[in-house]
């Protein structure tokens, strides 16, 4: 994985328009691509387009 292509947490949370505590919550909960490095999660951009275009119910 490239470095610009990863994705925090707040980023993730932007795009997706909702808030980082959902975004956690689904990386836990493995409904979101992720990898958790440290203490915190990380989103690789494409896995997560990726996983857009599987979500029929998601809008963005």
């Amino acid at each position: 994985m490239k470095s610009q292509s990863l994705l925090n947490t707040a980023q993730l949370a932007a795009w997706l328009g909702i808030s980082t505590r959902t975004v956690c919550l689904w990386a836990e909960c493995s409904e979101l691509p992720a990898v958790k490095m440290g203490r915190q999660w990380r989103f690789q951009r494409e896995a997560i387009q990726q996983w857009l275009e599987q979500q029929p119910h998601i809008r963005i």
